[in-house]
């Protein structure tokens, strides 16, 4: 899913999000892959109304959880809620 924020000049931020059942959440499972503001629009809180915006279709959709992989965004996370559960494993391919 992907949500854009938009005015009459352009694109200034968006969020794109997976769904994914999953046994272990014992339902669906979202993670938010990726979340963008445009550095002209920022602090007018539209990070924050993307990750709402967000969470409303987690709800919508009856998503059991909601992940972000993201640790140089920690504070702006910990203010909406999310909290820090586990470390993660990844292998890069060239």
């Amino acid at each position: 899913m992907l949500l854009v924020a938009e005015e009459p000049e352009g694109v200034l931020g968006y969020a794109l999000m997976t769904v994914v059942p999953l046994l272990s959440t014992n339902g669906p499972s979202a993670q938010l892959q990726e979340i963008v503001v445009d550095q002209k629009a920022r602090g007018r809180d539209l990070g924050t109304a993307l990750v709402r915006a967000v969470e409303a279709e987690c709800e919508r959709r009856g998503v059991t959880q909601l992940t972000v992989a993201s640790r140089r965004a920690g504070g702006f996370y910990d203010r909406l809620g999310f909290h820090e559960s586990a470390e993660y494993m990844r292998r890069l391919f060239a």
